[in-house]
This record gives C-alpha cells, sequence and structure tokens, in this order.
C-alpha cells in the first residue's frame, strides 16, 4: 500500500521534470516596429498603474495603450490623466452602463469602444511591470513558433512570506499537471494562460469571439480554450525575463486570489480532489523526510526538491521558497477548498465585489 502511494505521489513531480522541457525561456531585448495593442482593465489601482504604464511606454513594438476603468475609488483616474498628458498613445475609458463587472466583462467593453488597430493585442494587469523589449520577445517566441497565442509567468517581485508561499504555486501545479506534450491537440481543455501577460494575434482573436464570449471569472484560461476551438496553437514561457508582478497583499487575499483560479480551472469537485491530494502529498512527503531509511523513500524526497530546483531557476523563484515546499503546499490546499466553497456559494469576488454572472469554466 505505501509503494502504491508512494508512486502516487512521486508521478507528478516526474511530470514536472519532463513538461519543464517544454517551457519557453524568452529574452527581452531589441526593437520592434510599432505593432501592438495593449489592453488593461483597471480597479483602485493607483498604487501600480505609474510603474505599469511607465514600464509599457518604453516599449517600442507598442501602438497604442487601452486602459479601462472599471469604477475606481481610489486616485487611479488621477494617474492616468498624468500619464495620458504625456503619452499620446494612451486611451482612456470607462465602463458603460450595463456591461458585466469582472475583468472579462471590462476588456470586452474596452475592445467595444476601442477595437484592435494592431497585428498583436497584449492583455495585461496593472500591477506588472515589463522590462525594456519585454513584449518585444514575445512576439519573436509567437512568430518563431508559428502560434497566435502566447502567454507567460512572470517574476514576483515581492519578498514576503505569503509570496514566497503562494507565488511558486501556480507553475508547480502547471508543470505538474498540465500534459505539456499536449498543447496542439485541438482538446481546448488541455489549455492555461496567464491574464497578466497574454499575447494573442487580432484575428485569431476577432475569430473566436474574444471577451464578449466569454463568461467565466477567470478569463485567461477561457480565452485560451477559445482559441484552441478556432484552430488556433497556444504556447507557455517563463516570463523570468520579460517582465515581473506584485503579488497579493495578504494571507486571505492569496487564499481568495489563488483559490478563485482553481474552482474555475478545475471546477468544485476537480477543486477539492487536489485538495486532497496535496494535503496527502504534504503528509507522505513529512513522513518520508523524518523516516528516509529506505533509499526509496529517500529518493522521492530528493526528487521533490529536484523538481522544484528546476522550477525554481526556470522561473526565478526566491530559493527560500525551496524550503518552504510542504507548508506551500499545505496552504495551497487551503485556497483550493475555500475557492471550491465560495464558488458553490456564489461568494466568488473581484476587486471587492461579488460576481454573479459567473458560469461553469468552458469544457
Amino acid at each position: 500500500m505505501i509503494t502504491v502511494l508512494i508512486g502516487i505521489v512521486a508521478l507528478p513531480w516526474v511530470f514536472s521534470l519532463v513538461h519543464a522541457m517544454f517551457i519557453l525561456h524568452p529574452r527581452a531585448d531589441g526593437d520592434g516596429k510599432p505593432s501592438v495593442d495593449v489592453y488593461l482593465a483597471v480597479r483602485n489601482e493607483a498604487s501600480n498603474i505609474l510603474l505599469c504604464l511607465e514600464s509599457i511606454r518604453v516599449q517600442t513594438s507598442v501602438a497604442r495603450i487601452i486602459v479601462i476603468d472599471d469604477g475606481s475609488e481610489d486616485a487611479t483616474q488621477k494617474r492616468l490623466e498624468e500619464i495620458g498628458s504625456r503619452e499620446p498613445r494612451l486611451h482612456r475609458l470607462l465602463m458603460r452602463p450595463g456591461d458585466r463587472v469582472g475583468k472579462s466583462g471590462a476588456l470586452a467593453s474596452a475592445i467595444a469602444q476601442c477595437p484592435p488597430t494592431s497585428e498583436w493585442l497584449l492583455f495585461t494587469d496593472a500591477d506588472v511591470a515589463f522590462d525594456p523589449g519585454g513584449i518585444m520577445a514575445l512576439q519573436r517566441v509567437a512568430e518563431k513558433c508559428n502560434v497566435g497565442f502566447v502567454t507567460a509567468w512572470l517574476r514576483c517581485r515581492d519578498m514576503s512570506l505569503w509570496s514566497l508561499l503562494f507565488a511558486p504555486q501556480v507553475t508547480l501545479f502547471l508543470l505538474r499537471f498540465l500534459p505539456m506534450f499536449a498543447l496542439d491537440a485541438a482538446d481546448p481543455r488541455i489549455a492555461a494562460a496567464n491574464g497578466q501577460c497574454l499575447l494573442v494575434r487580432a484575428d485569431l482573436y476577432r475569430r473566436c469571439g474574444g471577451h464578449a464570449e466569454i463568461t467565466d471569472l477567470v478569463e485567461d484560461v477561457a480565452l485560451a480554450r477559445l482559441i484552441k476551438r478556432v484552430g488556433g496553437r497556444i504556447r507557455l514561457a517563463s516570463g523570468r525575463r520579460i517582465g515581473s508582478y506584485r503579488a497579493y497583499g495578504s494571507f486571505m487575499e492569496n487564499v481568495r486570489g489563488y483559490g478563485r483560479s482553481l474552482a474555475f480551472g478545475l471546477g468544485p469537485i476537480g477543486a477539492l480532489g487536489f485538495a486532497v491530494w496535496q494535503l496527502c502529498s504534504v503528509a507522505l512527503f513529512v513522513a518520508l523526510t523524518f523516516a528516509a531509511i529506505l533509499p526509496f523513500p529517500l529518493a522521492l524526497v530528493l526528487l521533490v526538491f529536484l523538481s522544484r530546483g528546476g522550477n525554481s531557476i526556470a522561473f526565478s523563484e526566491n530559493p527560500i521558497s525551496l524550503l518552504l515546499t510542504p507548508v506551500a503546499d499545505a496552504v495551497f490546499a487551503v485556497a483550493a477548498v475555500v475557492g471550491a466553497y465560495e464558488r458553490r456559494t456564489g461568494r466568488i469576488t473581484w476587486r471587492g465585489r461579488v460576481v454573479s454572472d459567473a458560469k461553469p469554466p468552458l469544457s
């Protein structure tokens, strides 16, 4: 029985090592002609928006910057006015009466009010700061791989305990459970995306219907699935040399933010199943660590740290997060349970508001 349990725990970590070979590693360098329209939905982002837009302004490949404000109650609009006075490429929009709340609704409204005019669209968040040449690097990946959809996982620029625990978990989840070798398959369920850094070809976006067709709160994965439904191909990349992002602040912000993604990506039952696997994995790992007297259990412990080390290097994580692996897995299981509960009870929120029109994930 113990051998079976060890095998169940070990297999995803083996997948992690194998799948890491399918992750691309673009480097931010070089200039390009203006060929990208950047779309950004914001709500109460006064503390982030200046750094984000200043990092986008220096990108030579950016033709327009479209920012839509979803009812901010802080100084976001004032910050946008400051930047707009010296940046002619910036277009400031407001949500219209009757528009759907949530990020997908805001982006659908932005596209409707200010349709794309460039070859590429980049969707990002206000807590992101791109390295010079970062957006051009994404375009080069798309052109080299002949795909119309590229998404990257950026490096976390925070050093808080919560960022050390939660930030590595998303890429770890993908490497352990997403069949990277099947990304080119037509099945839309085999898809992943990061809404912080998502580049898509404009004609492909129009063909799939874009955010106007998305009712899922986790709009990035939903868009990836729509792209695959119309025959588009996707690629995943490490964004450690593309840009950085600011992590969630408090423990509960992390729990609710990541729990929301798990609940919509896997469904409530899937999120609960994942939480059970995480907790069993942690319990077995800890038990074997303190009782590693046999070669096979010791090999499992080493396998976990080898996989975590590879992930840490690939996505520029803080090495300290390596030592927090069991604790991080446990708190991520808590996030999955909270996300499943809040979705089941209709309490999923975005930027402090309950999103009542959330639907099951696309299949």
